[in-house]
C-alpha cells in the first residue's frame, strides 16, 4: 500500500533540512474527520495527551533519505510512501 504526501508550499520542512524524522505510529483511538485537532479526536473529546493517542510505531519518514534523495521538494509537492509491510502484518493478524 502506498500512501500520498502533498506539501503544502506554507508549511512542511525547510528546503535545507536533512535531518527531521517524522515518526507514524499507529492510532489508537479512532477520530472524526470532521473534528479531529491537536488537542481532540472528536467533537469536545480530548486525546489523552496533545497530538494523538498513538501506539506502536509503523515507519520512520526521514528528510533525506524519503524526501530530499527522492527528489520531493515544494516545487514538487507529491511524495509517495510505501506502507505495505505494515497492511501485511494487519492481514497476516487477522
Amino acid at each position: 500500500m502506498r500512501c500520498r504526501h502533498h506539501e503544502r508550499n506554507d508549511e512542511g520542512f525547510a528546503y535545507s533540512d536533512t535531518t527531521s524524522v517524522l515518526a507514524v505510529h499507529v492510532c489508537t483511538t479512532p477520530w472524526n474527520w470532521d473534528y479531529v485537532t491537536w488537542t481532540n479526536y472528536d467533537n469536545g473529546l480530548a486525546w489523552s495527551q496533545a497530538g494523538g493517542d498513538f501506539g506502536p510505531l509503523i515507519r520512520e519518514i526521514r528528510a533525506l533519505e524519503d524526501l530530499v534523495n527522492m527528489g520531493f521538494s515544494k516545487a514538487n509537492p507529491n511524495a509517495w510512501f510505501d506502507f505495505t509491510p505494515y497492511v501485511q502484518q494487519i492481514q497476516a493478524a487477522r
